[in-house]
């Protein structure tokens, strides 16, 4: 487990040291990469994220998203011991505030469940080339799709930068892994 805790704190702090050109270069590059796979035609209900910390800037997915005139969703803590994660609708005039680990989240109003959602774009902190990856450590993500491990919905996307690939990790067997990561670089799916 120390290995884990300490790969993600090296990964945590060259990912936010990565200057800001190319964040930005490589956000539109994995942007391209989706929109590419030709998905959102497919999807409705679809959830992101708002990046913090150098995550993966994910306002052109969001636009693009927008623009299709499908739902987007951002993820909201619940709170609850079990830490699972709610998904609450989001556009231009949905009111935000500050939670911990210094993430924007939306003002809760009309939740949907994560088992109604048909894509979500993940964030992570590093991943392997079998889609594996590993998050901040509190395991939100993994707690709240654990029923991906019989259930084919939603498609899970990671959206990373190719520095924060490593060998293949070892996980727990509570982990769920990614059907899709996208980097500046490459398109890598689940094996």
């Amino acid at each position: 487990m120390q290995l884990i805790s300490t790969l993600r704190k090296k990964m945590k702090t060259a990912r936010k040291n990565l200057p800001q050109s190319f964040q930005s270069d490589a956000a539109i590059a994995i942007y391209k990469k989706f929109m590419q796979l030709n998905l959102l035609k497919e999807k409705n209900n679809i959830a992101g994220y708002l990046s913090v910390n150098g995550e993966v800037d994910t306002l052109l997915f969001q636009q693009a998203i927008w623009h299709a005139k499908k739902n987007y969703f951002l993820p909201v803590m619940t709170g609850t011991p079990d830490e699972k994660l709610l998904f609450h609708p989001y556009n231009s005039a949905t009111k935000t505030q500050h939670v911990n680990f210094n993430i924007i989240e939306p003002v809760p109003s009309d939740p949907i469940l994560p088992q109604q959602l048909d894509l979500v774009l993940v964030p992570l902190v590093a991943f392997d080339e079998k889609c594996q990856r590993i998050g901040m450590g509190k395991g939100f993500y993994d707690k709240t799709f654990a029923f991906r491990k019989n259930y084919p919905s939603p498609l899970l996307i990671g959206l990373a930068y190719e520095m924060q690939r490593t060998h293949q990790l070892k996980l727990n067997d509570w982990d769920v892994a990614l059907d899709i990561i996208i980097t500046e670089q490459h398109v890598y799916y689940k094996k």
